[in-house]
């Protein structure tokens, strides 16, 4: 079984970058790739880390970054009016634990989409 990284760096501590970077390749490899970030996209394409300067995609393509950004607008003002509703409405102890609900399946699918 290949050891992972960090319990390689635990039982022989790297002196230098180029140990450490030697360490690294002889570990557990990292995915390269990730699923789109966007979790209703249709496509399930795999975005690549690659090789290049800058920040990796999270995103297949720009479509589902405009699918992502707006759902998790949408989830984050639907909370904050069902927050600001709930606490100030009166309603029988059914009802509040049906809105206590819907809040927390919001929280639930916010998880879901990235900052």
């Amino acid at each position: 079984m290949t050891p992972s990284l960090a319990t390689l760096i635990r039982t022989d501590p790297p002196t230098s970058l180029g140990e450490l970077i030697a360490r690294e390749a002889a570990a557990v490899q990292a995915a390269s790739s990730i699923r789109c970030a966007n979790p209703e996209c249709e496509t399930g394409e795999k975005v690549a880390f690659g090789d290049g300067r800058g920040r990796p995609k999270l995103y297949c393509c720009e479509s589902c970054r405009r699918s992502a950004d707006h759902t998790r607008s949408r989830l984050q003002q639907d909370l904050t009016e069902l927050d600001d509703l709930a606490a100030s409405l009166e309603g029988s102890a059914r009802e509040r634990r049906t809105v206590e609900g819907l809040i927390a399946r919001r929280r639930w699918l916010l998880r879901s989409y990235r900052e």
